[in-house]
């Protein structure tokens, strides 16, 4: 098949440039790919023609080092950086295998950072508050250090796949488009592990228990995430380890309640203390503390600490506590309180009505 006649099934131009070569053959791939159109046997035979053609034309290319672009062989311009068509090529055989589920070759082994850690911790409110240091456990799977995580028994080697020998693909078509699912037997990896090591048995990890001493800071939010770099799953093929998340979980209190930085809680008090004023004592997260009642206070209103809610770490100002006063009103009383209320309920009728006394 000459040139020519590729950019003509291609449905390109010759002078295309390599990048409208390979969208248009994704394209044509993707209309007449055989898992599309079954029992399709046209379909079939313009999918080959395609891929094959695509195959001569990226051939021509990777002939000219620095691309069709430049016009003579061997020449660029300044400034005009190295076109690396291998890779091109790679990354749409690549593409073809991702998007039908199946690859023309075995999967290049690539690393990457191991998996983040989390583990959930429960705190009380008061903790959250005033911080606190505590040791968490967890178990997680650490690289085998006996075999170094190859999953090998120490002094043997692995063995190539005798089910797809070693391609980590098991081809179902032959000839110029060879097409098939990832080799069950070795996972795609082309090779086996004939002795498994003894520690591990061949999964190149172990389960840990690991401990960690956590220091939770004061005024902590229900919710907040610690984070301990490297502390978490090890990385594949010598990548970086994850890292450990501690998310934190606040347990609500029965008195005190958070708004933003403030700290909320409720007060109950007498008829008579509203009434005629009185001192009452208000816990705080830094000890009681007094507060004056004013002579005819009512119910629901509130009154401030400043200073006395959640700490702010930097050195921030720390919020307030707000105080709401709740009368209550009491649902047994004796002969003497009877009376007195009465008398009370005797003289406001009186002050409504303007009678004298």
């Amino acid at each position: 098949m000459v040139l020519t006649e590729c950019y003509h099934i291609l449905g390109v131009p010759a002078s295309a440039s390599f990048e409208e070569i390979r969208h248009q053959y994704r394209h044509l791939a993707l209309r007449y790919h055989p898992d599309r159109n079954p029992g399709d046997p046209n379909a079939a035979a313009r999918f080959r023609e395609v891929v094959e053609a695509y195959k001569i034309l990226v051939d021509a290319y990777r002939s000219q080092p620095f691309g069709r672009s430049y016009g003579i062989k061997g020449q660029r311009p300044a400034g005009a950086s190295f076109y690396n068509y291998d890779d091109l090529f790679s990354q749409s055989d690549d593409w073809l295998g991702d998007f039908f589920g199946v690859k023309d070759r075995a999967p290049r082994l690539k690393s990457w950072s191991g998996p983040d850690f989390r583990y959930d911790l429960q705190i009380p409110f008061m903790a959250a508050m005033l911080g606190m240091e505590t040791e968490i456990e967890i178990r997680c799977t650490r690289n085998c250090e006996f075999c170094h995580a190859t999953g090998l028994q120490p002094g043997t080697s692995y063995q190539t796949c005798p089910d797809c020998q070693g391609q980590g693909t098991m081809f179902r078509t032959p000839g110029l488009l060879r097409l098939g699912p990832i080799c069950k037997r070795c996972q795609g990896q082309g090779r086996i592990i004939p002795c498994p090591c003894s520690q591990c048995q061949g999964s190149g990890n172990l389960e840990h228990v690991e401990r960690y001493w956590i220091t939770i800071p004061p005024g902590i939010e229900d919710g907040a995430r610690l984070q301990i770099p490297g502390e978490g799953g090890d990385g594949f093929h010598n990548g970086p380890r994850g890292h450990l998340v501690i998310v934190i979980h606040v347990q609500p209190d029965n008195f005190f309640t958070r708004y933003g930085n403030d700290l909320c809680c409720r007060i109950e008090v007498s008829f008579a203390q509203a009434a005629l004023g009185a001192t009452i004592e208000v816990p705080t997260l830094l000890g009681s503390q007094f507060l004056e009642l004013p002579r005819g206070t009512q119910s629901g209103r509130t009154f401030r600490f400043p200073g006395y809610g959640v700490p702010c770490r930097g050195g921030n100002k720390p919020g307030d506590q707000v105080v709401e006063v709740v009368i209550t009103t009491p649902t047994k009383l004796n002969y003497r309180q009877r009376q007195v209320l009465d008398e009370f309920s005797r003289l406001d009728a009186a002050k409504q009505t303007g009678n004298p006394l």
